[in-house]
């Protein structure tokens, strides 16, 4: 015959926090970001773009493999940095997002993107 125990099951184990990390190479403009991006960490970003702002690449990059989660707050970051890369003449290239990352980016370059006349 089975008894059944009344004891309540173990919990399950809680996962560790993702350490954020950015990264910053000022000689080849680059930025690699580990983590999650999100509204808690996307003023480290930030900080990074403005640091790549005294490099002399020509082109900077952001290499988002690393990228756990976003959130808008992470995106709006991301296309900021963009925007910062503009005013000081540079192009971002965001390399090796994630298949949501890179559709969410897709949308916002449409959403940005000069009517054909």
């Amino acid at each position: 015959m089975t008894s059944l125990s009344s004891r309540p099951a173990p919990p399950a184990p809680v996962p560790e926090p993702t350490a954020f990390t950015v990264l910053v190479h000022l000689a080849r403009g680059r930025i690699t970001v580990r983590g999650d991006l999100d509204r808690a960490h996307v003023s480290q970003l930030l900080d990074a773009v403005d640091v790549l702002s005294c490099s002399h690449a020509a082109q900077w990059t952001i290499d988002a493999a690393g990228i756990t989660f976003f959130d808008v707050a992470g995106l709006r970051g991301l296309l900021h940095a963009r925007a910062v890369a503009e005013q000081a003449g540079c192009t971002l290239v965001v390399t090796r997002p994630g298949g949501m990352l890179a559709r969410m980016l897709a949308l916002a370059e449409a959403g940005t993107a000069q009517p054909r006349r």
